[in-house]
């Protein structure tokens, strides 16, 4: 549509394209994280040596692979409703194609951290969604959902501040 590609798998309408374009601001999303979080990929204090890490809404699959790279002892697993991501990863990371909204198809209490990242616009069901997080997370392990909420601004003060404060 409009020159973009967009994702058809799940449940639901997904209204973000998955192009390149799409992939390449993820990454640069990924950056922003990692500067804002001082170099860190989470908040969460997991564990040393993670056995099983669960990345929801992966996308360019750039943070599991990273995550993949700095805990060897863990199998990292990025899901998506798209399958854009590279096939040249670490041999402890793969993708697969799931809706996170959808049953899952892992193993109750066998993650030790879960991870997702700007879900604002793209999930319909919060309460199922963190339900299934603490069904599959290991009893002492993490659920960390890392996102940024927009405050829109104007750089010449044509936009009154309550209005950008307005649903913080």
């Amino acid at each position: 549509e409009n020159g973009r590609m967009y994702p058809a798998y799940g449940k639901n309408a997904y209204g973000l394209p998955i192009d390149e374009n799409e992939q390449d601001r993820c990454d640069l999303q990924h950056c922003k994280f990692t500067l804002c979080l001082d170099g860190k990929f989470h908040l969460a204090p997991i564990v040393e040596a993670p056995q099983k890490i669960l990345d929801l809404g992966t996308g360019s699959g750039i943070w599991a692979i990273d995550m993949a790279d700095k805990h060897p002892s863990a199998e990292v697993i990025g899901t998506d409703i798209a399958a854009v991501q590279p096939s040249w990863v670490p041999p402890n990371c793969r993708f697969e194609v799931e809706d996170v909204e959808s049953d899952w198809p892992y193993d109750k209490d066998s993650f030790d951290f879960i991870y997702a990242r700007e879900f604002l616009l793209a999930i319909r069901d919060w309460d199922r969604l963190i339900e299934q997080c603490f069904e599959h997370v290991k009893p002492g392990g993490y659920l960390e959902l890392s996102g940024t909420y927009p405050r829109p601004k104007s750089d010449d003060n044509t936009l009154p501040d309550e209005i950008g404060r307005a649903h913080v």
